[in-house]
């Protein structure tokens, strides 16, 4: 497969959009992770 300036741009962008959405997911399990965590031990002072 010959690569032009065109594949090359489609394949670099297809590759940090893959990267970007793995770093965002887990972002988000970590925050989740954080929360729940904080929000269970609150949870637990009021009860």
């Amino acid at each position: 497969m010959k690569f032009n300036g065109t594949n090359l741009d489609f394949v670099l962008n297809l590759w940090l959009k893959v990267r970007s959405g793995a770093a965002l997911g887990m972002k988000f399990t970590f925050a989740r992770v954080v929360l729940g965590t904080e929000f269970y031990r609150f949870m637990d002072e009021i009860l």
